[in-house]
């Protein structure tokens, strides 16, 4: 199986550090692109073509929901991951959801990036 190429996408520099650290050393994940908000994700995407997304809501510019509108129209196949603070049960945009801050937290963001 080819390794899973994720498209991450959060104004917090440090939630992408984060994330970014834990994927590296899963088995299953290769390339890791990074976005801080959703024109720059938009903008990867358009020659990138991730296999999953992991998309915060709030952020400037574009929220999770356009940003997720846009990026399922360019990429229909690729699982979206809403990982975000202030969602309380998964968007309509989204294939997944975690809250950020409750446990599992990063082991679930993995499992669900996985399709597990």
């Amino acid at each position: 199986m080819e390794p899973l190429k994720v498209l991450l996408i959060d104004d917090d520099d440090s939630i992408r550090s984060l994330l970014r650290a834990a994927l590296s050393v899963e088995d299953g994940f290769g390339e890791v692109r990074e976005a801080a908000n959703g024109w720059d994700a938009v903008s990867i995407a358009t020659e990138f073509a991730p296999d999953v997304i992991l998309l915060d809501y709030w952020m400037p510019a574009m929220d999770g929901r356009e940003t997720a509108e846009v990026l399922r129209s360019l990429h229909p196949d690729a699982r979206i991951v809403a990982f975000s603070g202030v969602l309380e049960s998964k968007p309509d945009w989204a294939d997944e959801y975690v809250v950020k801050g409750r446990s599992p937290g990063i082991d679930r963001v993995i499992d669900l990036a996985r399709g597990a």
